[in-house]
């Protein structure tokens, strides 16, 4: 399985519904790049600069990487955990060019003589794929895969930050409001993504279990603040 970057949601189980019992594995792939405009396109809690094709797995696997933004005083940076409780850990890391990744129809044999960049067609265009092998799934069964994103945080963060319900509404219009009056570029992103994790940070709370359900105030708060960001998810891209 294989996706661009995007803000992270929670996966849908794949379930078997075959009448027979098979193995399946999973490859998330996602395309980065704030990393890409400076001298450390990834950093994890180990390894403090990756800038050529690197293989972490087993004892080597980190706590979290980071796509860090360049000399940005605050530190922003997407954040992925990779071990924690609730996160579905994965066999190995790999860290490559988008392109390499991307037409590899599944496993990559990294080099560290190769870095980000495959001349003519792309230059410093990272990516990172995580790899769940491949594990029998009976039928009728269920394969969830649970994946933690969000800003950079050193001390990392748990799988279900829980939001209380009460507070939920205030906090996201807090952080819609300081994305509408910054005056742009790294500011601006940081409160969208403050909005954007409050939000998730939410929906994780209603899947936890016994947790109730997403009540209508809470679910048409999100619509309204998804709609405001799409709004201005094009100043990002340019």
């Amino acid at each position: 399985m294989t996706s661009r970057a995007k803000p992270p949601q929670p996966n849908p189980p794949w379930k078997n519904t075959s009448r027979q019992d098979f193995t399946a594995g999973a490859r998330y792939l996602f395309d980065t790049w704030l990393g890409e405009i400076g001298p450390t396109p990834f950093a994890t809690d180990t390894v403090p600069v990756i800038k050529r094709e690197t293989t972490l797995s087993g004892r080597s696997l980190p706590r979290w990487w980071v796509s860090p933004l360049a000399g940005d005083p605050e530190q922003l940076g997407l954040q992925c955990m990779v071990t924690g409780d609730g996160i579905t850990q994965p066999d190995k890391i790999v860290f490559a060019n988008w392109k390499r990744l991307s037409d590899a129809p599944w496993g990559y044999d990294t080099s560290s003589a190769r870095d980000f960049s495959l001349l003519p067609y792309s230059k410093n265009d990272s990516a990172v794929a995580q790899y769940y092998a491949a594990r029998p799934l009976a039928q009728g069964s269920q394969l969830i895969v649970t994946i933690v994103l969000g800003k950079f945080n050193p001390a990392g963060f748990p799988a279900a930050s829980v939001v209380a319900t009460g507070d939920f509404a205030g906090a996201v219009q807090q952080s819609l409001a300081a994305g509408k009056s910054a005056a742009g570029g790294a500011s601006a992103l940081r409160a969208d993504l403050g909005t954007v994790n409050t939000i998730l940070s939410r929906v994780d709370a209603a899947l936890a279990p016994g947790s109730a359900d997403i009540g209508e105030s809470d679910l048409s708060v999100m619509e309204s603040a998804i709609v405001d960001l799409k709004a201005r998810v094009s100043t990002y891209s340019k």
